[in-house]
């Protein structure tokens, strides 16, 4: 959210001919989006999930949330302080899922901490919480 870079991109738009008229909607979208179309951007839902040394069972939680039926969501992961090998798993989800799976460390705070971290992190309509012991059916999400 570079400001400078935005206004740099919009200025190269305006001076680029297109000869494909919905490449050149679809990127003037990103740049200068509707109403609409800001909203077909924002995830439906985040989930949060507040994470503190949980490296055994953290896979399995992540992975029911990267299969779910609903692809317009996001998954805001709080790593709150962890010691153990949490962050290498969050890694991986993040780097397989870029633009869904987002990674925000914090000092460690507890539970309450790391969920209201989370929602300040979250842009989604809805706010949703998974913890790490647990794992949800593919369309949960899809069908709250």
């Amino acid at each position: 959210n570079n400001p400078a870079l935005v206004r740099g991109a919009r200025q190269n738009l305006a001076g680029y001919q297109y000869e494909n008229a919905t490449v050149k909607k679809s990127i003037q979208a990103v740049f200068d989006p509707t109403q609409e179309e800001a909203q077909a951007m924002e995830p439906a839902v985040s989930v949060i999930v507040p994470i503190y040394n949980v490296q055994d069972y953290l896979d399995e939680c992540l992975a029911s949330l990267e299969k779910q039926t609903l692809t317009n969501m996001e998954v805001v992961l709080v790593n709150d302080g962890s010691t153990d090998n949490s962050g290498a798993v969050i890694d991986r989800y993040v780097a397989r899922n870029p633009g869904k799976f987002f990674r925000y460390d914090k000092v460690n705070g507890g539970l309450g901490d790391a969920r209201n971290h989370g929602i300040d992190c979250a842009k989604g309509r809805y706010i949703a919480f998974s913890y790490t012991y647990d794992f949800v059916d593919l369309d949960m999400m899809e069908r709250r």
